[in-house]
């Protein structure tokens, strides 16, 4: 791909990605169980933009836009997941060991509620294999990112 045809695809996700209203947005990421810390994190993200040929490129609305695709795409696994942090920061409010055993139970819990999550979205019996499943169309979200955003990210 030569970059003419990257900023055009950059430009192709900038047009989809303006669909997302900020408030409907946000409302939607806490309805899905993410914690509003995270939430908070990604406010920063949504504002970043670029200029590219006199058009400004809304960069953070497209890495936002591919995340809700992809928790989209699998639901299950997505509140799986959200559980799993849940638990996480439930444990980590235990005095004197919950901070140390926090980032071990948030682990656990994002993949075995994210395994069992898995298995539902891709109707399968094996959870690892569903874990697998999830694992690649995860890292071919992240490729799809970063393809989308190499021409702003790398020079083409």
């Amino acid at each position: 791909m030569d970059a003419l045809m990257a900023k055009m695809d950059l430009i192709a996700a900038d047009i989809e990605a303006q669909e997302l209203d900020h408030t409907d947005t946000f409302v939607w990421l806490a309805n899905q169980g993410l914690p509003a810390n995270v939430i908070l994190t990604l406010e920063p993200i949504w504002k970043t933009t670029k200029t590219l040929g006199g058009r400004v490129i809304s960069l953070g609305k497209i890495i936002l836009f591919k995340i809700i695709e992809f928790i989209q795409h699998h639901p299950a696994a997505s509140i799986g997941i959200a559980f799993g942090g849940a638990i996480g920061a439930l444990v980590s409010m235990i005095p004197f060991i919950g901070p140390m055993l926090a980032p071990v139970a948030a682990a656990i819990g994002m993949i075995g509620l994210g395994a069992i999550g898995a298995t539902i979205d891709y109707g399968e019996e094996s959870p690892f294999k569903a874990m697998i499943l999830l694992a690649k169309d995860f890292f071919a979200t992240i490729a799809d990112i970063l393809n989308t955003l190499r021409s702003e990210l790398f020079e083409v």
